[in-house]
């Protein structure tokens, strides 16, 4: 009996000494993972707001800005510009110059007609397929037969050399399709999924509108219309996975309520300002503590006073010089755009090739503009109308401070607010005497930028709104566009800013200072020239 009960006390004392010990290593198992094991990161959301929904993924159909930025960043393009650093710390893009992206190199033959690149590999798209010399021929057969005709009617023929060899060989000799190679419009499609969906045509395949089949830094995770899009970070992306995991683009129509939240600190930024924070509001936000503000004078982007210059009287060249002296731009600015703009004196954008502000020489002169109106047969004035979208103040405030000005010489300028399809069906048919319009090229070219604005080939809904006719413009941009000696492209430049200057189918007013709002703890912001936030250079410490 007692030998019994001693193996049981033994018994005993081995279970407490093993219980013991369990706890023991428990314990220090759990010290160890809180204080030494290796933990997943928190995971890095960046917040941001658009004050109007996207409308479409499709970058062969988007127009929209806030569209155009969500595509940027879901898709690559086969090569894009330089980051460089500006003397005053800001990170900006190179125009002048290429970097690579999908494409590692590229040959462009003497004649600007041929374009082969060497392609990028072990490269995925989002669903897992390899991306391929096949995938670049079937985003650029689909922008030749789809596309826009201005831009991608010029390809010829797109041939598989190998794998990741592709060469795009043009009708016509272009020097400016390397830039349209870097387009959003020209992001690189999974060929594999477009099949899946309808094929390449955009009335078929509406699939693509509201998905995505890039190889981008970003993946679309989630869109609810109206609400907010979520984009979660390609964790294989070729060139590192984002330093920013999810980005959370919240739709907030209210002006106010995103200026709120970010002052809050429930909004990250970077929030852009004309298009999602009004100008009227930058200074008040560069006072909170918390928020820094960056700011740049876009190269490529111009505001005008556009003149229909079909419409009588403005017909009249004479007509439409008065106008030019009466228009009060310094007030403008100021009421409009709140000082946030530097005054333009040429229809290029200051920043581009050529810009030379010395032939516009129109000052606000009332005095001479009522003699001009006198010598074109007008010396009592005239009753004209100026047209702008529904909502748009700023156009509001530029024409009615022009109303103001016209009326001291004569001319009873009625203004007209209307909804945009009918704004935009009156600018195209040619029925719009008098309009306010931003023009930004995404491509930093003076002739690009030039034969929308001026050619007679894109009159009407081809961005040739002022109705401008002229024989000997449309010889200077189509010898200008293929012109590749640096001093003759300057003495075409300056002859066109002249003859703008003297014919005045553009008054331009000013080149927009484009301001970005973020926490001051949002680092790496870079400015394109297309003006789309690239989340992947973002960091927030």
């Amino acid at each position: 009996m007692r030998g019994v009960l001693k193996s049981r006390r033994a018994i005993s004392r081995v279970l407490a000494i093993v219980f013991i010990v369990i706890i023991v290593v428990t314990l220090i198992g759990a010290v160890y993972y809180l204080y030494f094991a290796p933990r997943k990161p928190k995971e890095v959301i960046l917040t941001v707001a658009y004050t109007g929904d996207i409308h479409t993924l499709d970058p062969l159909m988007a127009v929209d800005t806030d569209s155009d930025e969500i595509i940027v960043n879901v898709y690559d393009t086969l090569v894009t510009y330089p980051i460089v650093t500006t003397e005053d710390g800001k990170l900006v893009t190179d125009t002048s110059r290429f970097a690579p992206m999908l494409a590692t190199s590229w040959n462009i033959s003497s004649d600007f007609k041929e374009y082969t690149f060497k392609l990028r590999e072990g490269v995925t798209f989002h669903s897992g397929h390899k991306f391929n010399a096949t995938a670049v021929k079937y985003t650029f057969e689909r922008l030749k037969n789809y596309g826009w005709g201005v831009i991608y009617g010029n390809i010829k023929s797109v041939d598989i050399i190998d794998e990741y060899t592709v060469k795009i060989t043009l009708n016509k000799s272009d020097p400016l399709f390397m830039h349209y190679i870097a387009l959003y419009s020209s992001s690189i499609l999974d060929p594999w999924v477009m099949e899946e969906h309808g094929g390449p045509d955009p009335s078929v395949n509406t699939w693509l509108a509201s998905n995505e089949c890039g190889t981008g830094p970003f993946i679309l995770e989630e869109w609810t219309p109206g609400e907010e899009i979520i984009l979660r970070a390609n964790e294989n992306y070729w060139a590192g996975a984002p330093k920013i995991d999810k980005v959370i683009i919240k739709i907030i129509t209210d002006a106010t309520t995103v200026e709120a939240m970010l002052e809050r600190g429930e909004l990250d930024g970077p929030i852009e300002c004309p298009y999602h924070i009004p100008e009227k509001d930058v200074e008040r936000l560069s006072q909170v503590e918390g928020l820094v503000l960056q700011e740049f004078v876009n190269p490529a982007e111009v505001t005008y006073l556009i003149i229909n210059t079909q419409i009588p009287p403005f017909n009249n060249t004479l007509v439409r010089k008065a106008i030019a002296y009466a228009v009060p731009k310094a007030d403008i600015i100021e009421a409009a755009v709140y000082g946030l703009a530097v005054e333009a004196k040429s229809i290029l954008g200051i920043g581009m090739e050529g810009y030379n502000g010395s032939f516009w020489t129109y000052t606000y002169n009332l005095t001479k503009a009522k003699e001009l109106l006198t010598q074109a047969g007008y010396p009592n004035g005239f009753k004209t109308t100026a047209y702008l979208p529904t909502g748009y103040e700023r156009d509001r405030v530029v024409l009615t401070l022009l109303q103001n000005s016209l009326k001291q010489i004569g001319i009873e300028l009625d203004i007209r607010e209307v909804a945009a399809a009918t704004y935009w069906d009156l600018i195209w048919t040619g029925k719009a005497p008098i309009v306010v319009m931003s023009w930004p090229s995404f491509v930093n070219d003076p002739f690009y930028h030039l034969k929308f604005l001026l050619s007679s080939s894109t009159i009407g809904p081809g961005g040739n709104w002022a109705f401008y006719n002229n024989s000997k413009v449309d010889a200077l941009l189509e010898e200008g566009y293929y012109e590749t000696n640096v001093t003759r492209r300057q003495e075409i430049l300056n002859e066109l800013q002249r003859i703008v200057a003297e014919d005045v189918p553009y008054i331009p007013l000013w080149h927009t200072k484009f301001v970005y709002i973020m926490r001051s703890n949002i680092k790496g912001f870079v400015f394109f020239v297309d003006t789309l936030t690239r989340y992947y250079y973002i960091e927030k410490e």
